[in-house]
């Protein structure tokens, strides 16, 4: 464990396995949300619900792409925090971490 990272070991596995289970929760969701809309497409007669599902579908993909990229773009930046408070030797419980180094 490295005392001189700005954000802790610990908070960053919270963060990591939150998103991850937000990621495994968005696309369950999406794939329940799909079916159902899928369902009343072939139910109903209306194209217009056809074209219809066909965006709700498109965006619902952008969005769990966003998800599934969102923890990569977080742990790169808990990553790049941590190095630069590394470099300047901060530390929130000792101010001089790193000045012997």
């Amino acid at each position: 464990m490295d005392v001189c990272n700005i954000i802790s070991n610990e908070l960053s596995d919270i963060l990591t396995n939150a998103f991850l289970y937000i990621c495994v929760i968005g696309i369950i969701l999406v794939i329940v949300m799909t079916i159902i809309d899928l369902i009343k497409v072939i139910t109903g007669k209306a194209e217009e619900k056809l074209i219809e599902f066909f965006k709700k579908l498109i965006a619902r993909i952008i969005v769990i792409i966003i998800l599934l990229i969102l923890p990569v773009i977080i742990t790169f930046l808990i990553n790049l925090i941590n190095n630069l408070g590394n470099d300047l030797g901060y530390n929130k419980d000792n101010p001089l971490c790193g000045v012997n180094k």
